[in-house]
């Protein structure tokens, strides 16, 4: 008994001896979970609205003399030089404006026109028409300084309401699309087709203060979500 007492304990001590194991590695597929994979599912962008298609039924009449997202008086949009200055029954020189070189872009505020209102010349086409002042109006109506609840109540479905660049809500654009739409800027659109889809929208935008007052507002094509006029 004493012999295998003896021959007990040197087998422990040799344990005793030996260095602990080492816990056993991570196997080689197993890759740590990343912090972005453990968002709940409220925290992903969400995908934008779609966007409204105004047909003729969904906007009431603009007035007499009164600007349409296809122009104002004889001046259209898409005309070129020479056809505006045909309608305008004056000379407008793009050239003139020392922008024009760099940017492709120059306004042209007509000398019969009223008072706020002015014609953007974008890469030899007309691009759209702003009116800054009461005066002249649009569908319904609407002129500057109406308030946006009277916008929608005059176009109701056919607003796509977004908020203001700058300012933020609730300053916001209002805008109706009667053919085109924002998708032109999607990532990863080639610039050609991006353009060719900028003119061929037609769209009215209006843009309102943090008071939901109209400051002004725009037609024509997609140059009227430029929020800085040519640049």
């Amino acid at each position: 008994m004493r012999t295998i007492g003896l021959a007990g304990l040197a087998l422990l001590l040799a344990a005793c001896e030996q260095p602990p194991a080492e816990a056993p590695g991570p196997a080689a597929d197993v890759v740590p979970a990343r912090v972005e994979d453990a968002r709940p599912d409220s925290a992903t962008p969400s995908a934008p609205p779609p966007v409204t298609i105004a047909t003729e039924t969904m906007l009431p009449p603009a007035p007499e003399g009164g600007l349409t997202v296809e122009g104002w008086g004889a001046i259209r949009i898409g005309m070129t030089l020479d056809a505006l200055n045909a309608a305008a029954g004056e000379t407008f020189d793009p050239n003139e404006d020392p922008d024009f070189a760099e940017y492709q872009c120059a306004f042209f505020y007509p000398k019969g026109a009223p008072d706020g209102l002015s014609v953007m010349y974008v890469r030899g086409r007309v691009a759209r028409i702003d009116v800054s002042k009461p005066g002249v109006s649009t569908y319904g109506g609407l002129q500057v300084g109406d308030t946006s609840a009277k916008a929608r109540e005059a176009l109701g479905a056919a607003l796509n309401a977004q908020p203001h660049f700058y300012i933020g809500l609730p300053a916001e654009y209002l805008t109706v699309w009667t053919s085109g739409g924002p998708a032109r800027y999607s990532t990863g659109m080639p610039t050609e087709e991006r353009l060719a889809a900028s003119l061929a929208a037609r769209g009215l935008r209006f843009e309102t203060d943090d008071k939901g007052v109209i400051e002004e507002f725009r037609a024509g094509d997609g140059a009227i979500e430029l929020p800085e006029g040519c640049l």
